[in-house]
Order: structure tokens, then C-alpha cells, then sequence
């Protein structure tokens, strides 16, 4: 009996330590993913962003970035999980806009949601309570995947 107690109290010891030293070890952080935005066009081009924010659980909506003529914009996408592979845009500049079309034959997965077409914005979770005012707007967003260094790219032409 008692070899059996000094047998629990050693894998009890041995857990401790163990929880102590993974608690002390440093673990590795993960670098936050970027999104380039490239702009081939002679134009300015606007972008919104739409998110997941794992450290609040929900959608993160920003905007606007602007992206000059011939340029390439990096943003740092904050707070976002690794386990997901798209970002949302929807982008417009004086003559196009960038965005998702519903399709219901390729039933492609796209997310609806409002901007303030008028100044930049920023929210989380659900938009609905900017649902009819004055300069908020639905529009679509279309999904772009990760690159192969999960890092996120993607080309204004």
C-alpha cells in the first residue's frame, strides 16, 4: 500500500513539474498574417476588410485602406486564428468596384455586410445596427486564400 502511495505522489510531483515548466518555457508566437494589396492601376483604390477576431469571437470590419496608384499597401491582420484561410475585401475606386456576386448556380460562399461609403469605419460582431443610417451601405464581399506562406495577396489590375 504504501509503495502504491509513493508511486501517486511521484506522478503528481512529475505533472507539477511538468505544468510549472510549460508555464515558465516560453512558447512560440505565431507572426500575424499580412495582407498585401497591390494596385496596378493608375487610380486609388479603397479597401475594406472583413476579419475574424479570435480574441473576441467575432467578425472584425474596417475600412478604408487606401492603396495608391502603383503601389503595394501591407496590413497586419491582428487577432486572427490560424486555423482560418480566407480574408473578406470588397474595394472600389472612381471607375470599378471590387466585389462579391451571388451566384446560385456555383453557389459560391460569400458574406454580406454594410460599410460606411462616407468615412472610415470600424466594427465588430453584428452590423445590423447601422442597418439604414445615413451613409452605411450592404455590399458584398468576396473571400481571398491564403498564400503558401500564409501570408494573404491580392492584385488590383
Amino acid at each position: 500500500m504504501q509503495y502504491y502511495i509513493q508511486a501517486k505522489l511521484r506522478s503528481c510531483i512529475g505533472l507539477l513539474l511538468l505544468v510549472l515548466m510549460s508555464a515558465v518555457v516560453p512558447q512560440p508566437v505565431l507572426a500575424a498574417p499580412t495582407l498585401d494589396l497591390i494596385n496596378n492601376r493608375a487610380e486609388t483604390v479603397r479597401v475594406a476588410l472583413n476579419t475574424w477576431d479570435a480574441g473576441r469571437n467575432t467578425p472584425h470590419f474596417r475600412g478604408w485602406f487606401a492603396v495608391k496608384p502603383n503601389s503595394t499597401t501591407t496590413i497586419t491582420i491582428e487577432h486572427y486564428p490560424s486555423y482560418s484561410e480566407v480574408v473578406w475585401l470588397y474595394a472600389s475606386s472612381k471607375t470599378r468596384v471590387w466585389e462579391g456576386v451571388s451566384d446560385p448556380e456555383t453557389k459560391e460562399f460569400l458574406t454580406k455586410d454594410l460599410i460606411n461609403t462616407n468615412r472610415d469605419f470600424q466594427y465588430w460582431g453584428d452590423s445590423g445596427k447601422y442597418r439604414g443610417k445615413a451613409g452605411w451601405q450592404e455590399v458584398y464581399f468576396f473571400h481571398i486564400g491564403k498564400n503558401e506562406d500564409g501570408n494573404f495577396t491580392y492584385t488590383f489590375d
